[in-house]
Parts: C-alpha cells; structure tokens; sequence
C-alpha cells in the first residue's frame, strides 16, 4: 500500500519502513505503534533517568537471570536494539563477568555514551572491552576473547561496518522480508562459521511495572559446514522475530530503510541513455513551445524525509536535491504549462527540479 494518505514526509518515510516488516501496515498501524513507543520511552526515562525504579531490584533480578544461564558467560552473545539493551554490559559487569561488546565505530559511538550514563545510574562499576571493527586486527582480538571464553555481545541490528550503511546496500546478502528486502552484513556468519564458537541470544525487555523481562534463547541451528549466507539468514530470522514480538519497544527502525536493497548504488543508477533521452525531449519543449507543454506529475511521486524522492508506484527512490513536497503540490492540483510554471515558481526552479522530474519519468510532457 503505497503511504499517500498520511500528510508528513516524516510520517510517509515512518510507514514505508513499517511496511518492511508489515505490507498491511497503515496509519492507524503506526499511530499504535508509535503510542507504544511513547509508553516505552516514559516508562524508561521514569526508571532510569529520574530515580523512580527500584535499582536494587533490577540489578537483584538480572544477577539471578545471569546466574541461572551460565550458557550465556562465554561464547558470542547476540542481542539487539530492544527495551533497556545498553544495560546490558554493566549488568553482566554486576555478575564479576568481563563482557566484550562487538560494535562499528558509530554504533560504539552512540551506545558507549548511553551505557556509561545508564551504569553509573544503577551504581555499577567497571567498565566492558569495546571491540570497534573498524579498527586495525580486530579480528584476531575477538578469536582471542572467545578463545578465552568470554562473552562476546553483538547487537545484530547494526548491520553496518566497514565502508556504512552504503556498503551494506552494495554488498550486503539480500535478506527478504514481507513488505521489502534487505541488504545484510555476512561477517558474522562467517566468523561463526569459521570459529565454530557457542551461539546464544539473549534479549530484555521492559514489564508494564517498571520490572525487566530477561530470556535466553538461541537462532535455529544450521547443520555442520553451513556457508555464510545460510548462517547469516538464520541470524535475522532470529533477529526480526523477536521484533514482532514487541516492535514497540525496538529503536533500530532506521535500520530498515538504510539497508534497503532499493537504495543499492546499482538500482538508483537509470539507464543513461534514457535519461538523455528524455532530458533532450524536455528541453527541446522548454525551448520551442512552453506555451503549450504541460507537466503531468505522475501518481505516487512524493518527497518524504530525509530527503529521499519517491516514485511509491514503481518502487525507484532518489535524492530530493532540496526539493520539498510541499512544492509538489502545484503539480497535483494541475497541469500547468511550462511557462506558467516559470511565472510561479522561476526560471531555476524550472530548470532544476522540473527538468529532474521529467528527466527520471516523474513528470509526463503533455502535448510535447
């Protein structure tokens, strides 16, 4: 279902992510959502900023958990975006473990900061071993760590590394899910499957009563001598089911949209030929008869944030190049000429966006 019907760019962009994990989702689908993400969020800042949790408690509960999942002390440990997951190092800090957490420099860069602030909150000391992949031989430092048996934390829905999100989008392994597919990274899979080391999940979420949810789990086993790629899928068939279970407390939704194969360097490149094309028929009308040329805006063209521009029909997504969809508007109320269109909007408006919407077959040339 294509997201025309709500109003924001902002919102536009919200649903087409949903609609990832979820193609009948629509506005009331993400105004739940969204109405859950608050409670979470609420419920999060109460406990955790303004010291109304029980502290004791919550470090009480996780240390029992901890104890009684000793499978969880060693070996890699993959966890996600989910509920109070920046505890999750200082908690197992709490139990005399020495957790290493496996995370790109941006990641490190935003997660560190949270995880600082969120231990000395609950009065844990210490601090885990930051294993940043961008780093030079981080590699042999993690073979070292799981060979010495430590936990090894691994928030799966990072999904970048070396070279971002655009990487992951030109090379990644593509990754289906109901509404869209995805591009993933594959050097877990095959670390595990070169490494051959324990594989466990371990996930927390918040209770309605301020209390935390601990569970233990596992992804499905895959047989013996299995490739990366197949690894890989049974990593985030585990990753996007426990999503399902409690989306609203997930905060990783931006993950969906940046690693979108659509967005691949390889699918917003049109044929230039056509391109040429189309550009040469447009400015041979804007020359000649711009008295009679109108533009037709096709359906489904949309700007949405951050900046991307939509053909929401055939599924192709570009830059906006600070065209607003706001500006737009005038091309769906009519059809107006190109000379009415320079008498609104200017010559360079004309030029630039009109010309870029015609160019990528946006906008129809009537009676060129």
């Amino acid at each position: 279902m294509p997201p025309a019907h709500i109003p924001s760019p902002r919102r536009r962009w919200e649903l087409w992510n949903l609609q990832a994990l979820d193609p009948d989702a629509s506005a009331a689908t993400l105004a739940a959502l969204d109405a859950g993400r608050r409670a979470c969020d609420d419920l999060a800042r109460r406990i955790l900023r303004d010291g109304e949790g029980d502290h004791g408690r919550l470090r009480a509960e996780a240390r029992a958990f901890l104890a009684a999942h000793r499978a969880l002390h060693r070996g890699l440990v993959l966890g996600l975006h989910l509920g109070p997951y920046s505890l999750i190092p200082g908690l197992y800090l709490d139990l005399g473990l020495s957790p290493v957490v496996l995370l790109d420099r941006a990641a490190h860069d935003r997660l560190r900061v949270d995880a600082d602030r969120q231990r000395r909150a609950l009065g844990l000391s210490g601090e885990p071993e930051w294993l940043v992949t961008d780093r030079p031989a981080f590699a042999g430092r993690l073979l070292r760590c799981l060979r010495e048996e430590r936990p090894v934390l691994v928030f799966l829905d990072g999904n970048s590394g070396e070279g971002g999100m655009a990487a992951t989008r030109d090379r990644g392994l593509t990754y289906r899910l109901p509404g869209r597919d995805l591009r993933v990274r594959t050097g877990l899979g095959r670390l595990l499957g070169h490494a051959g080391c324990p594989v466990h999940a371990l996930t927390v979420r918040w209770r309605p009563d301020g209390s935390l949810l601990w569970e233990a789990g596992a992804p499905e086993p895959w047989p013996a001598g299995a490739d990366p790629a197949t690894i890989t899928v049974r990593l985030y068939d585990w990753l996007f089911a426990e999503v399902r279970r409690s989306p609203e407390q997930w905060s990783a939704w931006g993950m969906l949209g940046a690693a979108s194969a659509c967005f691949a360097s390889d699918r917003l490149a049109p044929d230039p030929r056509e391109l040429r094309r189309r550009e040469a028929r447009f400015l041979e009308a804007l020359a000649h008869r711009p008295d009679r040329v109108r533009i037709a805006l096709r359906a489904g063209v949309e700007v949405w944030e951050p900046g991307i521009l939509a053909d929401t029909r055939g599924e192709a997504f570009y830059a906006a190049e600070g065209l607003r969809d706001a500006s737009l508007d005038l091309l769906r109320a009519a059809s107006p000429t190109l000379t009415e269109l320079r008498a609104l909007c200017g010559r360079r408006w004309v030029e630039g966006h009109v010309r870029r919407l015609a160019t990528l077959g946006l906008a129809d040339l009537v009676g060129a």
